[in-house]
């Protein structure tokens, strides 16, 4: 995965060329072929992986100029979701990148907003691929 960012690093967002790095955070391998699939046949997202919460801090901190929207798990083996969108917001670069938290429960945004204060867009897994594809169009229409 970092040989894709490598490769694909030209300094800034990939967004000139119409197409967005999404990070997906999660522990979950079912998660990631999901959505992978579900991006497969959009030349619009290309999907780049992290599988626990430091992983995400190591390719934020070398490489978030490369991604555009973060898609972040709230039940990470090594910490909480929540507690690495605050990690995120001190790394140079990554602060200003949107962040969708995703969870298997439902209503999550209301207790996000109870921690951290701040109201944050949710995706509640399952998704659809429609789903999934029209949530990122919000961001990059």
């Amino acid at each position: 995965m970092l040989d894709n960012i490598k490769a694909n690093q030209k300094g800034g967002s990939n967004a000139d060329k119409g197409v967005y790095k999404v990070l997906l955070v999660d522990d979950n391998q079912t998660c990631h072929m999901v959505l992978n699939f579900s991006l497969k046949y959009n030349d619009k997202y290309e999907l780049l992986s992290a599988y626990n919460g430091q992983e995400a801090i190591d390719l934020l901190k070398e490489h978030a100029s490369n991604i555009d929207i973060i898609m972040l798990d709230i039940n990470l083996t090594d910490m909480y979701g929540y507690e690495l969108y605050g990690l995120i917001k001190k790394i140079d670069g990554a602060s200003n990148i949107p962040v969708v938290f995703q969870s298997a429960l439902p209503n999550q945004d209301k207790m996000l907003y109870s921690i951290l204060g701040e109201e944050v867009k949710t995706i509640t897994k399952p998704y659809l691929r429609k789903d999934i594809i029209d949530m990122l169009d919000s961001f990059f229409p």
